[in-house]
């Protein structure tokens, strides 16, 4: 992929947008459309700038939101020399690879799920602790993509950030699962009649 001059800039706007989408309480990425106050004095100081012109050469502009994010999501906010490894390189991979099948993957979720749990308690908040749901998500036993999509359609996390107690995991996870929603594209209307088709076909439907 051939390069204009100002892509490493750009790519670097981009890089600390997403980063302050994902560490500020207040900063939306598609509210301000990835517009920050940096500028080009900034970058061109910078010692890593080299590191920003390899990663829009390898996925591009329009890609580099998401590969950031994604990585964000499972990683942490890293520095970008971080994001030039192949780990980071494969986190973005298996996350193109689930969007590009999300519904077939989901619907296999979803019934693994509610075919293993009574589908109320998988919400039950019990003093305080983390439900089912958020154990499931913790163990790695459900994507992290799975659960921010489910929420969109069951809506469970205002009920989670009132009912969770904990005050050192919880908190970084529920922005971490609000930060990264709007990342997550997907067929809404399949997505949908995917998660009513499991409720359905389930004994354990409410």
């Amino acid at each position: 992929m051939s390069l204009r001059s100002s892509d490493p800039f750009d790519a670097y706007k981009i890089y600390i947008a997403c980063k302050l989408h994902f560490e500020s309480n207040t900063y939306d990425y598609f509210k301000y459309n990835g517009k920050t106050s940096v500028n080009a004095k900034s970058f061109f100081a910078r010692r890593d700038k080299f590191f920003f012109a390899k990663v829009v050469k390898k996925y591009g502009l329009d890609e580099l939101k998401y590969f950031y994010a994604c990585n964000f999501a499972h990683h942490g906010t890293k520095w970008i020399g971080n994001l030039n490894e192949e780990g980071a390189d494969e986190t973005y991979k298996e996350f193109k690879g689930l969007l590009e099948s999300f519904t077939y993957r989901f619907k296999n979720d979803i019934d693994k799920i509610i075919s293993a749990n009574d589908y109320k308690s998988l919400f039950v908040v019990e003093d305080g602790q983390h439900p089912k749901l958020v154990k499931m998500l913790l163990q790695n036993e459900i994507p992290l993509e799975t659960f921010v999509v489910l929420n969109r359609y069951i809506g469970f996390m205002p009920k989670f950030d009132k009912d969770i107690t904990d005050p050192i995991m919880w908190p970084d996870l529920s922005k971490k699962i609000k930060k990264y929603n709007p990342f997550i594209t997907v067929n809404n209307q399949k997505v949908a009649e995917a998660l009513k088709d499991c409720l359905q076909s389930s004994a354990n439907v409410v």
